[in-house]
C-alpha cells in the first residue's frame, strides 16, 4: 500500500514544486507586465510629445512655404515688370539704331554733296576773284565811259553852239559814241549777271552747310539717346540678375 502511495506522494511533491515555480513565474510575469505598462505609457507620452512637435514644425514649415510663395510671387512680378521694361527699352534702342543708320546714310550723302559743293565753291571762289578783278576793270571802264560821255556831250553842245562842225559829222560821232556806250553797258550787264549767279551759288552752298550741321546735331542726339538707352538696359539687366540671385538665396535658405 505504501509502495503504491509513494509514487503519488512524489508526484504531489513534484506538482507542488511545479506550482511554486509557476507562482514565481506568474509573479515575474506580473512584474514584467507592470514594467512594460510603465514603459509603454512613457513611450506613448514621448510619441504624443513628438507628434505635437511635428505638428508645430509642420505649421512652421507651412508658414515658411507660404512666405516663400509670397516672396517668389513678388520677385516673379518684379522680374516680369523689369523684363517688360527691358523689352520696351530694346524696342526703343532698335528704333534709335534705325534712325541713326538713316542719319548716317543721309550724312554720307550730304557729305558727298558737300565735297562736290566745296569743289564748286573753290571754283566759284576762283571765279569770284577773277570777277572781282574784272569788276575793278569795269569800274575803271565806267569811270572812263563817264568821262567820255561828259566829253561827248560837252563837245556836242560846244559844236552846236559854235557850229564848227557840220550836223552830219555830229550825228555820226553821236551814233558811234552811243554804240560804244551800248557795248560797254552790255559787258557790265553780263558781268553783273555772273556776279549774281555766283552770289546765288554761295547762298545754296551755305544752305547745304546748314543742313549738314543740323543733321550732325540730329546724329549726336541719336547717339546720346542710344547711350542713355544702353545705360538703362544695363541697369535693368543688373537689377534682374540681382533679383534672380536674391530669389536663389532665399529659396536655398
Amino acid at each position: 500500500m505504501e509502495s503504491s502511495i509513494q509514487p503519488l506522494k512524489d508526484q504531489l511533491v513534484a506538482a507542488e514544486i511545479e506550482l511554486q515555480s509557476l507562482r514565481t513565474s506568474s509573479a515575474n510575469y506580473t512584474t514584467c507586465e507592470n514594467q512594460l505598462r510603465v514603459r509603454v505609457s512613457a513611450l506613448e507620452s514621448e510619441v504624443e510629445s513628438l507628434l505635437a512637435s511635428l505638428d508645430s514644425e509642420r505649421s512652421a514649415t507651412e508658414e515658411a512655404l507660404s512666405r516663400v510663395d509670397s516672396v517668389t510671387s513678388s520677385y516673379e512680378l518684379q522680374l516680369k515688370e523689369k523684363l517688360e521694361a527691358l523689352a520696351g527699352q530694346a524696342v526703343e534702342l532698335k528704333a534709335a539704331q534705325e534712325r541713326l543708320h538713316e542719319y548716317n546714310v543721309k550724312l554720307q550723302t550730304l557729305m558727298e554733296e558737300r565735297d562736290a559743293m566745296q569743289t564748286k565753291a573753290d571754283e566759284l571762289n576762283s571765279a569770284v576773284e577773277f570777277k572781282n578783278n574784272h569788276v575793278s576793270e569795269l569800274e575803271r571802264q565806267l569811270e572812263t565811259l563817264g568821262i567820255n560821255v561828259n566829253l561827248y556831250f560837252l563837245t556836242w553842245r560846244t559844236c552846236e553852239q559854235s557850229s564848227l562842225k557840220p550836223r552830219s559829222y555830229l550825228e555820226r560821232n553821236h551814233k558811234s559814241c552811243l554804240i560804244c556806250l551800248t557795248r560797254q553797258l552790255k559787258k557790265i550787264k553780263t558781268s553783273l549777271r555772273l556776279l549774281l549767279d555766283l552770289s546765288k551759288a554761295k547762298v545754296a552752298l551755305s544752305a547745304k552747310s546748314s543742313r549738314i550741321e543740323a543733321l550732325q546735331s540730329d546724329i549726336l542726339n541719336a547717339e546720346n539717346l542710344i547711350s542713355n538707352l544702353n545705360g538703362k538696359i544695363d541697369e535693368l539687366v543688373s537689377q534682374i540678375e540681382s533679383s534672380v540671385q536674391n530669389l536663389k538665396i532665399f529659396a536655398t535658405n
